[in-house]
């Protein structure tokens, strides 16, 4: 990721905040939001360190891929094609997820806990 600046009314300055840095990602379930947080970056020219973040809305990531998409690039060998070919487990699942179809996720370690309980809880009852 990088983040960068440049004056709207003049466009020879271009100052940069980061680049090649990983943000964190977090999601939002409620909003269908996603967070990006981008920690002790260098502050566009001044002194110090400073917490980039950009919030992602459910519509900006409809934009995303839609327009990704749309790219000629994604059906061709390029580097959009072979990033989306490693991710397309993760693609597969948010196809489905659209499609409304249901599907079992895998259980969270609460749950499998709480399923081992109930199953020794059983066990014992039985016996």
């Amino acid at each position: 990721m990088e983040l960068s600046s440049m004056g709207a009314n003049h466009k020879e300055v271009q100052m940069k905040a980061f680049s090649e840095r990983d943000p964190s990602l977090t999601f939002d379930c409620e909003t269908g939001g996603l967070k990006l947080l981008v920690q002790r970056a260098d502050g566009m020219g001044k002194q110090g360190q400073y917490d980039y973040t950009v919030m992602l809305s459910a519509k900006d990531l409809k934009a995303i891929i839609v327009c990704l998409a749309k790219q000629r690039s994604a059906f061709e060998p390029s580097k959009l094609q072979t990033l989306l070919e490693e991710s397309s487990h993760s693609l597969l699942r948010l196809l489905v997820a659209s499609s409304l179809l249901p599907f079992q996720l895998a259980l969270t370690e609460e749950q499998l806990k709480l399923k081992a309980l109930k199953e020794k809880f059983a066990a014992k009852k039985d016996g």
